[in-house]
């Protein structure tokens, strides 16, 4: 029967104590190496490994000053607040600190041993795949990476982690891993940055509306004067003079500059308004004929209107603006014709509701516009309320009726948004009205 010698370092610097003591062991049972310094038995050991250390009784406080020192790093990963793990170079956990509990839900215990890939999000692994192919062949670097992970509450958590390749190191013989949980922290990053496009997208807002409302009364003032002057020359001259339909063709344009100015100064919110208890069922029954000059005959109007339609309060004349600009766009998106269809609904918005960011819960109506025309891109949905933005070409649209109607919507209290759109499958817009609150005397 073969026994496998047993390999013994030992430290001595004298060489008949050494001697001495090596003729003490089992030669046919043991293999002695011998240095003659702690500096060298510490490079013996990172080197290989060996079943035991001799030392003298002047190096028996070597021996505690590496218990102590292995202690003390115990200590240290046991209570690190990161999570450091051990992966073999087949993906198996190897070894968990007690902070995995903390981080993941799981226990060590039951981690150990499996593929660290099974509790990765499956969307992630060919780029962690990469990263850790990358480990392998550059031992030492230190590499970082984020991921998503599963926690045991069942749901995808976002990690960071950094990790080295120390496989070649006898002592430890795994990649390391220190990772930690950043979920709340990315969700805070997220909310930030939403938060400061928010305060830019309204600084810029501010900033065209006063130039809107600075422009149109200077234009208004403007075109009194050309109101005034056509009318007096259009007393001058009779129906059949033929400088008369030149008169009338000046007067024309004025009122289109005049309605321009409307808009902006609507945008602007510098109109003054005139709000009252409103039956939007009546308001859009009363332009349903206007409406349907507007969008010509290869359009068909669709009304849908809910009866007992809670009251809402708001300046009618701008609201017949804002049906306006939307049946405007629809009819601009529908070159075939088809169908327009108007929708109102009472509705409830409660807290936090994903659809209608910005509105206060309670009571609304709520008025859908709804178009079978070429849809919008992502692209064009984001930017479909800016003020000047039109995808239309030159001189057939100003880029404010839409970013009109939004400032009208606001101004009641209420919100506007694109709530459906495809590529060749139409648009819908929806306008919410809070619900009046009527008193009784």
């Amino acid at each position: 029967m073969t026994v496998t010698p047993l390999h013994v370092l030992l430290v001595e610097e004298d060489d008949a104590q050494a001697e001495m003591m090596a003729r003490g062991l089992d030669c046919s049972r043991v293999v002695v190496h011998r240095v003659g310094s702690l500096t060298e038995a510490l490079r013996e050991l990172q080197s290989q490994r060996f079943d035991a250390v001799l030392l003298d009784r002047e190096r028996n406080g070597f021996h505690q000053s590496l218990r102590d020192r292995d202690a003390r790093l115990h200590a240290l990963v046991e209570n690190s607040y990161d999570a450091i793990t051990l992966v073999g170079d087949d993906y198996r956990i190897l070894y968990h600190s007690a902070s995995i509990e903390r981080v993941t839900g799981y226990t060590a215990q039951e981690r150990l041993g499996k593929n660290i890939a099974e509790f990765l999000h499956p969307d992630d692994l060919p780029k962690i795949a990469e990263r850790f192919a990358y480990c392998l062949e550059h031992p030492d670097e230190l590499l970082q990476i984020e991921f998503r992970y599963l926690h045991k509450d069942g749901h995808w958590h976002y990690g960071e982690a950094i990790g080295v390749n120390r496989l070649a190191d006898p002592s430890v013989a795994a990649i390391v891993v220190n990772h930690r949980d950043v979920t709340e922290q990315r969700s805070m990053r997220t909310a930030l940055r939403a938060s400061e496009d928010r305060l830019r997208h309204a600084q810029k807002m501010e900033a065209i509306g006063r130039l809107a409302g600075s422009v149109a009364h200077d234009f208004n003032n403007v075109l009194t004067v050309i109101f005034g002057y056509t009318d007096l020359l259009l007393e001058q001259f009779s129906p059949a003079d033929a400088r008369r339909t030149d008169v009338e063709e000046i007067r024309r344009s004025a009122e289109r500059a005049a309605a321009l100015t409307r808009q902006l100064l609507a945008f602007s919110r510098k109109q003054a308004l005139r709000p009252r208890d409103l039956d939007l069922n009546a308001v859009i029954n009363s332009l349903h004929n206007l409406l349907a000059r507007l969008v010509g005959d290869d359009i068909q109007i669709c009304l849908a209107l809910q009866p007992e339609l809670h009251r809402v309060r708001a300046d009618a004349g701008q609201i017949e603006q804002v049906l306006m600009n939307l049946a405007a766009n629809a009819r601009d998106a529908m070159l075939e014709g088809g169908t327009l269809r108007i929708v109102t609904e009472n509705v409830t918005i409660e807290e936090g509701t994903r659809r209608t960011p910005a509105l206060a819960a309670g009571d609304y109506v709520r008025l859908s516009v709804h178009d079978e025309g070429t849809g919008m891109s992502e692209q064009v949905r984001a930017r479909v309320f800016e003020p000047f933005f039109t995808t239309k070409e030159e001189e057939k649209g100003t880029g404010l009726g839409l970013a009109t109607a939004q400032g009208i919507v606001k101004g009641s209290g209420g919100g506007i948004y694109v709530e459906d759109s495809e590529m060749g499958q139409g648009t819908t817009f929806a306008v919410y009205l809070p619900r009046a609150i009527t008193s009784s005397l």
